[in-house]
């Protein structure tokens, strides 16, 4: 069956997610884990539109991230037999997804708050700024951590993908649970991003 213009295009959404991800980081300036209150503070008061701004992107990019889901979990069923595993990816990008939106929708918060009459004190602008850090870099790696693993299983066991692409999301998954998953969280915009382009590729080969 001849696939429309808008499937075949589905799986770079994955790819502009990662676009919007990094538009994001850079537009809010302000990337460091558990910087000092005063930087925080400081930071977002002096740039708060940006942080408002920034913060729109990158909840925006969750609507991409949990559409790439949809892409990934089709190509999976296709060889699994079956579709648990391909159902689980779908399930781990809905919960990143989430994650990443809700983490860049509290640092909008905390722009539009700064930007607003009254501003931001200093304890709000780091509550926000730490939940927001901690929201992204925990919930976002888990939920992935899901999907990469789930792909990984589906590549190994039916061939869906290079083994060893797989091999190295299997140990990306082991790194996104253990205690230092925040270092993993840096490396899924790669991992997103070549899969992404990946499935564009397979599509418009099929």
């Amino acid at each position: 069956m001849q696939k429309s213009a808008l499937e075949r295009l589905a799986p770079l959404s994955g790819l502009l997610s990662v676009i919007l991800m990094i538009a994001a980081a850079m537009v809010v300036g302000l990337v460091e884990y558990m910087p000092p209150a005063e930087k925080i503070a400081g930071a977002i008061a002096a740039n708060a539109g940006n942080v408002a701004i920034g913060g729109y992107l990158g909840t925006l990019s969750s609507f991409f991230l949990i559409w790439f889901a949809g892409s990934l979990m089709d190509e999976l069923r296709r060889h699994e037999q079956g579709t648990r595993l391909s159902g689980l990816a779908l399930a781990g990008g809905v919960a990143a997804g989430v994650g990443l939106g809700i983490g860049f929708l509290t640092l909008q918060v905390a722009g539009t708050r700064a930007g607003a009459l009254g501003g931001l004190d200093p304890v709000g602008a780091v509550t926000l700024y730490d939940l927001a850090t901690n929201i992204e870099g925990v919930l976002l790696g888990i939920g992935l951590a899901v999907t990469i693993a789930a792909t990984a299983v589906v590549g190994l066991r039916r061939g869906a993908f290079p083994a060893w692409f797989c091999w190295i999301s299997v140990v990306l998954t082991i790194l996104l649970l253990s205690p230092f998953g925040y270092m993993g969280v840096f490396l899924v915009p790669v991992w997103l991003a070549v899969t992404s382009v990946w499935l564009y590729l397979r599509g418009r080969s099929g």
